[in-house]
């Protein structure tokens, strides 16, 4: 089966979990949920520091100090 915009957007409208979504200009399809597959950097948990720093381009900045960090 050849993959074209019209299986894609099948794939994205007929998915019963609802894995994926397209960008607004249908450019992009994006997972909905983190990896399936269990993952161990074995790494010792920390306690985070007292500022975190999250770089960003700067017109999302505003939306950012307004709702927080949210999914896309």
């Amino acid at each position: 089966m050849s993959l074209n915009e019209d299986v894609l957007l099948q794939v994205v409208e007929q998915d019963d979990k609802q894995r994926y979504s397209l960008s607004e200009d249908g450019r992009r399809i994006s997972a909905n949920y983190g990896h399936s597959i269990p993952v161990d950097l074995g790494l010792e948990p920390l306690a985070p520091p007292e500022f975190l720093f999250h770089g960003t381009a700067t017109r999302f900045l505003e939306a950012i100090r307004a709702e927080g960090l949210v999914p896309s």
